[in-house]
């Protein structure tokens, strides 16, 4: 069973801005050249797509795929001045520096298992690429499977034993 941990980067001294900033750097590092950053702070979402532009091992050819990842909003109890209480409360509040910081560590761990060899590029983000669906909107591979997955028409469990 796999066992839950406490969330990572909780106490992260790098604000979220910079962190966005690593991100496009990394990205860029990586040749990474169309990236569109999508915040909302109000419904407290981060939305990044970025397109990778990869050759195939076996024939050298040059494709594109377009990826799209939504971290996950963190949160964190924050006193904050409360005028209808008159006086300071604790409420949960979005740690935007949190959920970017682990969006970083997560780009830089696929890129570099991409890069040194560990995985293809749509291996690696394959639940994260953007495609098209039947009814013509753009969505992720995983918006495309997941309602069979969850009602067991795509079988993912292992049964089996390991050798």
């Amino acid at each position: 069973m796999l066992k839950e941990t406490p969330a990572p980067y909780k106490d992260t001294g790098v604000n979220a801005d910079k962190s966005q900033l690593d991100i496009t750097n990394l990205l860029r590092k990586y040749g990474v050249e169309q990236i569109n950053w999508q915040i909302d702070y109000k419904m407290e979402r981060i939305q990044l797509d970025f397109i990778i532009e990869y050759k195939k091992q076996e024939d050298q050819s040059i494709h594109k795929i377009a990826v799209r990842v939504k971290p996950p909003m963190f949160a964190a109890q924050r006193r904050t001045w409360d005028p209808k209480e008159g006086k300071y409360v604790k409420t949960d509040m979005a740690n935007w520096a949190q959920s970017m910081r682990l969006l970083f560590h997560w780009i830089k761990a696929k890129l570099e298992a991409v890069s040194f060899g560990l995985n293809s590029v749509e291996k690696e983000f394959l639940s994260d690429i953007v495609t098209t669906a039947p009814d013509g909107t753009r969505v992720t591979v995983w918006d495309l499977i997941s309602e069979q997955v969850e009602n067991s028409h795509l079988m993912l469990e292992y049964r089996g034993e390991m050798r």
